[in-house]
Parts: C-alpha cells; structure tokens; sequence
C-alpha cells in the first residue's frame, strides 16, 4: 500500500527526504533500500545508525561500511558516466563538505579551531522545531513526545503556551555540554577533532544524561562517511570529473563563506 502512494507523495511533495533508521537486523539491507527509494523518484536520502541500540558489533559496523561503501560506489559511477546522481545521499554530502572544510582551514592554519573547521548541525530543540502529541503538549524533541521518560523535554501544551524557563534550560544544556565521544580513545588522531559531540540530544540524553555525548556507533558513522568521502572526491578529481569539479566549486565557495571567513 505505501510503495502504491509514492507517486502521490512525490507529486505533492516532490523533495520528500527517504530516511531510514538502520538496525542492526537491517543493516544489509541498506543499499537495497538506497536503490528502491531512487527507482521510486526520491531526490533525497538519509539513513541514521539506532545509536540508541547497545548490541551493534564490530562485525555490524563492518557490515555497515559495506554497505556504505555500495552507495558511494554508486554514486561514483554515476559521475563518471557523466550524469549527476539521481537522488541526493544527504549524509555523504554533508562528510564532504566537511572534507572540503577542513581542507580549506589546514590552508588557512585553523584546523584546530573547532568553530571554524566544520559544518556543524544543532537540533532544534524546542527553538526551531517542536513536536505537538495527541493531547496538545509540546516537546522540543519529536522522539520523547511518548516515552515515559520525556519529561524533560515537555515545554508547554498549546492550550497555556511554552514554559520559557524549560525551552531556555534545554538549550543551555545542550550548548554548554562539553561532549565528546563515548569512547574517549576514538578521539584521538581522529579527522573529525571534535564534530562528533553534536549528534542525536535525544538518544544522548536517554543513553548518558547529557546532550552531548555522541554513542560509539554514532562516532564510527561518521568517521566512515568522512573517509568515504575522502575517497569520492580523490577518485572523481583524478578522473577530472567535470559534473564532480562544479559541485566541488559550489561547495568550496561555501565553506569559505562558512568556515575560513576569508
């Protein structure tokens, strides 16, 4: 029944995003679904690791990369055929312009600043975006609207308005979090310095009890898309992709407005 209304989905709201949640039941599953969602007309896919799950495996993070690796590949090949990707993989754009950053920055000696390197992402948290239950009460994160334990996250109801003093806290918890990596050891000679302290606030919160904290699965993810696109844009830049070298160019132009400040 769904896959028979994709085609309605996409005729009234043509850049839905395709997310998936990968499990470690679904993890070879992965490049499956890439496929599927691209046959189907998506212009855009993301897929987030269950980082709230304890039993991932280094064999289900090598299953991961693999799988990873498909997509990536994939996408490659497309350029090299001369044709732009038909569908949008969100999180390997996003560790490529985190490479194109840091490559900017090591040119401008500022590698080590946190706040110049990368292209970080913050949850919205209450400020930004919000969630609404069945019963009119209000939280800043959509995942902790029905579980028991969001109350930390209730904000308000729509019917007496949002509790200021709880929107600011959250956000003030969130942003003076010193974060870091579950496994400390991770962080070491690491090509994300510090990126990886912005993850999931709700699956952090739940996991550790602290906003900050990126979980083990969640740290190996990115550090695998950030290699992988390492290796993307060496293979299309020594094939002098010209489709590749344009993105490149939008998205250098970007990190210098963004990252060095030049």
């Amino acid at each position: 029944m769904i896959k028979d209304n994709i085609p309605y989905l996409l005729e009234h709201f043509p850049y839905t995003t395709f997310r998936s949640t990968v499990h470690k039941d679904t993890i070879k599953e992965l490049y499956k679904n890439f496929l599927f969602a691209e046959s189907m007309g998506f212009k855009n896919y993301t897929c987030i690791p269950d980082s709230r799950s304890r039993d991932w495996t280094e064999e289900d993070l090598a299953n991961y990369q693999i799988e990873l690796t498909k997509i990536t590949n994939h996408i490659i090949e497309q350029y090299l055929n001369n044709t732009m990707p038909k569908m949008a993989f969100n999180n390997l754009d996003k560790a490529l312009d985190n490479v194109i950053l840091r490559d900017v920055n090591i040119v401008r000696h500022k590698v080590n600043s946190h706040e110049d390197t990368f292209e970080i992402e913050r949850c919205g948290l209450g400020t930004t975006t919000f969630s609404i239950n069945y019963l009119g009460e209000i939280f800043s994160c959509q995942e902790q609207d029905s579980r028991e334990n969001g109350e930390y996250f209730y904000i308000g109801d729509i019917y007496n308005g949002l509790i200021p003093e709880k929107q600011t806290q959250i956000v003030l918890d969130y942003i003076t979090s010193e974060g870091g990596c579950e496994r400390p050891e991770e962080c070491e000679m690491c090509p994300l310095a510090n990126e990886c302290s912005h993850g999931c606030p709700s699956a952090q919160k739940d996991l550790f009890n602290d906003l900050g904290i990126m979980p083990y699965v969640g740290c190996k993810n990115l550090k695998i898309l950030f290699n992988l696109a390492t290796i993307m844009m060496r293979v299309l830049t020594e094939a002098d992709n010209e489709l590749f070298k344009q993105n490149i160019n939008i998205k250098l132009n970007n990190a210098c407005k963004k990252g060095c400040r030049c």
